[in-house]
């Protein structure tokens, strides 16, 4: 995927979904370095989050592409789920050489990976994360070169 696809992605993502990631500077928008017309960076494997849960103010997707990643209802969460289950500053996602971490921020409501409440787990594909209320699939997928 080419970052001028990236950043239109994420745009409509942030838009929507209330998901903040990967942002672009409001002065540099529409801008693209001339270092960067031709060139296109090499695939990078990314995991996803995919909605299950009925709750409509959860983003259908949360696409994994940084190292550390706060999902809450705080404005300042690089992933807003504005629900009443779910903390303020709920859950951190960090990457590690295995894959992604997930960290409960001892929220009321906790995390749960497979029905299973945690403090920290390695996420794996196909297993089921719980934020709050809201569900989620984790999916691993690989972009187009």
């Amino acid at each position: 995927m080419t970052w001028l696809k990236e950043q239109v992605l994420h745009r409509w993502w942030r838009r929507y979904c209330n998901v903040r990631l990967n942002t672009v500077p409001a002065e540099a928008e529409g801008v693209l370095p001339a270092a960067m017309e031709h060139t296109s960076p090499a695939p990078t494997p990314y995991a996803r989050l995919v909605r299950l849960s009925p709750v409509d103010t959860a983003p259908w997707e949360i696409v994994l592409t940084q190292d550390d990643i706060l999902i809450g209802r705080r404005q300042d969460c690089d992933v807003i789920i504005p629900h009443a289950s779910v903390s303020r500053a709920h859950v951190r996602m960090k990457w590690s050489k295995q894959g992604y971490v997930l960290f409960d921020l001892q929220s009321k409501t906790g995390t749960y990976v497979n029905g299973r409440r945690i403090g920290e787990n390695l996420l794996k594909k196909g297993w089921v994360v719980r934020i709050g209320a809201a569900e989620f699939f984790v999916y691993e997928a690989y972009p187009h070169a």
